[in-house]
């Protein structure tokens, strides 16, 4: 079943965000919904760009990104479907180290992972990343899968990068789409959908990585689906997830 589709003649738009940080986003449907797919581009201090989540690029869109500095580090940053494109960008950068999390290497075998994101780290003590544990999802045909997600803090932008543990679709997003988020309950505000919620039985693995999120000072959050938030970015992922805090309430 193809549960994925992207739009091949999307351009690239290179948002940068604050002077080491940008972002570009294409078109995606999964399951048939647009929900669309963003990259981070991240230039370390020693003029490194980390990529996380990489998106299916055009050979100029490459070039474009070359111009502010040499791919260093390709991430693949969960278990769900951001892996698809990372063997483009491996062909074209044979040189950058490949991060992967806990389980890429069973899923993906052919991948020549590098580096494995298992725990708590750094990269040049400018990018920090922590395994997000515990939280689970299911797919439309109700299998349900670990999300096993790394998420990452950029120090000098004060931006929490997230993939698939929490949305904020809202007017951007098509009117289908749209739909889908206010039944799931991440319309217009940065959340895990119910689904995330009906099949998490790890409570307190979920409360702990949320805990330890909470300790880096943030103000920006730029999720994979839907839009970024540009400031209060760390109330809204505290109340994001204040259901597996213990508080069941999710105003």
């Amino acid at each position: 079943m193809d549960i994925t589709k992207i739009d091949y003649f999307y351009t690239m738009n290179l948002v940068q965000l604050d002077p080491d940080i940008w972002t570009a986003s294409q078109s995606l449907s999964f399951f048939g919904l647009e929900v669309g797919n963003r990259m981070t581009v991240i230039r370390l201090k020693s003029g490194a760009l980390v990529i996380i989540s990489p998106i299916k690029l055009k050979e100029d869109e490459y070039l474009e990104l070359n111009k502010i500095g040499e791919v260093s580090h390709i991430i693949v940053p969960n278990l769900l479907f951001h892996d698809l494109y990372v063997t483009h960008f491996q062909k074209v950068y044979p040189k950058a180290k490949l991060w992967g999390v806990k389980g890429l290497a069973e899923k993906r075998p052919d991948l020549n992972i590098n580096g494995l994101l298992d725990k708590p780290g750094a990269l040049e003590e400018s990018l920090e990343y922590l395994p997000f544990e515990g939280l689970k999802t299911a797919l439309p045909i109700w299998k349900v899968l670990e999300i096993n997600e790394t998420v990452f803090f950029h120090r000098s932008s004060k931006t929490l990068v997230l993939t698939d543990i929490a949305f904020n679709f809202d007017e951007n997003n098509e009117l289908q789409t749209q739909i889908v988020a206010r039944f799931l309950g991440c319309y217009k505000r940065l959340r895990p959908s119910w689904v995330e919620k009906l099949v998490t039985q790890n409570k307190s693995a979920v409360r702990q990585s949320v805990s330890q999120v909470l300790k880096w000072d943030f103000h920006r959050v730029v999720p994979a689906h839907g839009s970024t938030i540009e400031m209060g970015g760390k109330a809204k992922f505290k109340t994001a997830f204040i259901w597996f805090l213990g508080n069941g309430s999710d105003s």
